[in-house]
């Protein structure tokens, strides 16, 4: 019985005074907390701004294909015999695909901008949070 009862309060000693976290302990967990959060927003910042290279790509790409395809579409109408026309309608017909395609596309890369603008937003948020400034000076 008093083996139990010594082990027992032996057992609350060790949890009451080891369970507490110093506070330079905690403050580096901030501080690594904080730094993992800016890598997560150097890497978003650095996938926006490759989205952002290949929307305005993608832009200018899909105004030269709509401008072909609306070239297209009114060529074919005044063709002079049905087989050209026919032809004509053809080219026509992928030209708008090509055109569809293209639009599709930067329609998409407008949707994953935008996500990656809410995701940065939300860690800058939670950056700041933290409040954590992080120091690299070394300490001697």
């Amino acid at each position: 019985m008093k083996k139990v009862l010594l082990l027992s309060i032996s057992v609350l000693l060790l949890g009451a005074c080891g369970g507490g976290k110093s506070p330079e302990m905690k403050r580096l967990e901030n501080e690594q907390k904080a730094l993992s959060l800016n890598t997560e927003l150097n890497s978003l910042q650095m996938e926006l701004a490759k989205e952002q290279a290949n929307n305005e790509l993608l832009k200018q790409q899909a105004a030269e294909i709509n401008d072909r395809a609306n070239n297209r579409a009114s060529a074919f109408s005044s063709a002079g015999s049905a087989s050209a026309s026919a032809s004509e309608a053809k080219r026509a017909q992928r030209e708008m695909r090509k055109a569809e395609k293209t639009n599709k596309e930067l329609a998409s890369s407008d949707k994953k901008i935008q996500k990656l603008q809410k995701e940065i937003s939300k860690v800058q948020e939670k950056i700041a949070k933290t409040g954590v400034k992080v120091d690299f000076s070394s300490e001697k």
